[in-house]
């Protein structure tokens, strides 16, 4: 399965805007969980971070993972596309890792959602 970055992503300009504020987020939030951290590793730790959000394209939803150069991969939410049940762009909380939770959305990409750096905020 390959990992792209958002300037490699194939999507439209709208959601990629849309992305990048939504990339912003998650730094900003790993940022203040990492203030703590020492000051020798706390830029490598936040750069690591924030150069390994890539994103895989389905069908119906965008995932948004987490590469690490280490191996570990994690799956951080999902956008969706193109599921009926829901609005394009709304932001669905990792179920797992091939699929969202359907119960309900976080928000949308374009307007209003709640994630931390670990994933789309519990309900």
């Amino acid at each position: 399965m390959k990992y792209v970055k958002l300037a490699d992503l194939n999507v439209s300009t709208e959601l990629k805007d849309a992305l990048f504020d939504y990339e912003n987020t998650m730094i900003a939030s790993y940022n203040r969980f990492t203030t703590r951290f020492n000051e020798r590793t706390k830029g490598e730790t936040r750069s690591r971070y924030a150069n390994g959000i890539r994103y895989t394209k389905g069908p119906k939803y965008l995932r948004v993972i987490n590469y690490s150069d280490e191996g570990q991969t994690t799956v951080h939410s999902f956008i969706n596309l193109k599921n009926s049940n829901f609005e394009f762009g709304d932001v669905l909380m990792s179920k797992g890792w091939k699929s969202p939770a359907l119960n309900k959305a976080r928000g949308n990409i374009f307007n209003n959602y709640r994630i931390s750096w670990t994933g789309a905020d519990y309900l």
